[in-house]
Parts: C-alpha cells; structure tokens; sequence
C-alpha cells in the first residue's frame, strides 16, 4: 500500500510540474532558476558552454522513466519536482528539475546540483537549497542536498555539502515571488 501511496504522489507532482509549465507565462508559477536569480544574481565563470553541457545532459537523461525510483532499491536521477506555495494569499508554483536526485527505497535522500566552475557562489547554493525545499514540499523529507564543482561531464573537483532550513528557504522563495510580481 505504500508504493501505490507513493506512485499517487509521484504522479501528482508530475502533473503539477506541467501545468506550471503552462502557468508561467502568466506568472503563476515559477521556475527554480527564475527564483534563485532574484534571491542572489548569477555571475559569469567564465565558461561560455557551461549551460549547454546543462542543457545536454538534461536532454541525454531526460528519456529516463520516473517511475523507475520504484523499480530499484536504489537509483540517482534528475527528477522534475513542483510544488504549491501560497503568496500573499495566493496560489503560485515553484519547479524545476534538480541535476540529481538518489532516491534509496522510492524515497529522495540527496539532492545534488552540478555546476561546471570550481567555485562555489550564493546563486548554486541558493539554486541547491530550492531544490532540496521542493524535495520537502514533495516528498515530507529533508534530503541532504549537495552542490557539485567542477563538472566536466565525467568528473568533478568538489563536492559541498549545501545546509538549508525549510521554513528559512521558503521565506526567501516568497519574498523573491513577490519582487517577481511587482
């Protein structure tokens, strides 16, 4: 009974994570990106391919079946997550797709965000942070979330252990909500 609780619940932020597709071009929902640049901008590293090697690799792993998480025991993948979040009263969706969710038992443990540069900036901590809150909002877990440095599509340099609080987070999402609609 509780893969069928769990396969409901994967089906449902599914579903969610394509009606916000449909709802953001009237800004009732909001892409992880769209919010981590309001919350600390991005800077340039320097590395002009760095969001097509992103872009790429989300195509390549994106012909993944979600529904794999119950398959196997354990399984890392990039995973489209969407949540609600009531802003002044109001209805909005957050979502995204994380580089990298392992889910051990159907269930999300880590949460990781792959960046080509080396070095760590408020916006991929920022960026790491909302995905892990939508891991929260989704699942009721609080998976340790980590940002990956120096990614070159084979290898990695560092791997940071990236610290949120949920409730500090989605203060942070609101308020970024609300300059957004301003």
């Amino acid at each position: 009974m509780q893969n069928l609780s769990k396969y409901t619940k994967i089906k449902e932020i599914l579903e969610l994570y394509s009606e916000a597709q449909l709802l953001r071009r009237l800004k009732k929902a909001f892409h992880v990106t769209e919010v981590a640049r309001i919350i600390a901008s991005p800077r340039s590293h320097g590395r002009l391919n760095g969001a097509k090697v992103g872009r790429e690799a989300h195509e390549v792993l994106w012909s993944l079946d979600p529904y794999v998480v119950f398959q196997e025991d354990e399984v890392a993948l990039p995973f489209p997550l969407a949540a609600e979040i009531v802003v002044n009263s109001k209805k909005y969706i957050v979502y995204g797709v994380p580089d990298l969710i392992k889910f051990v038992r159907s269930t999300p443990v880590e949460v990781y965000e792959f960046k080509s540069y080396s070095i760590a900036d408020k916006y991929s901590i920022t960026q790491t942070q909302i995905y892990a809150w939508l891991c929260h909002k989704c699942f009721s877990v609080s998976p340790e979330a980590y940002l990956i440095l120096g990614w070159s599509g084979r290898k990695y340099s560092r791997k940071i252990k990236i610290e949120w609080n949920p409730k500090e987070v989605e203060e942070e999402i609101k308020k970024a909500i609300e300059k957004i609609l301003k």
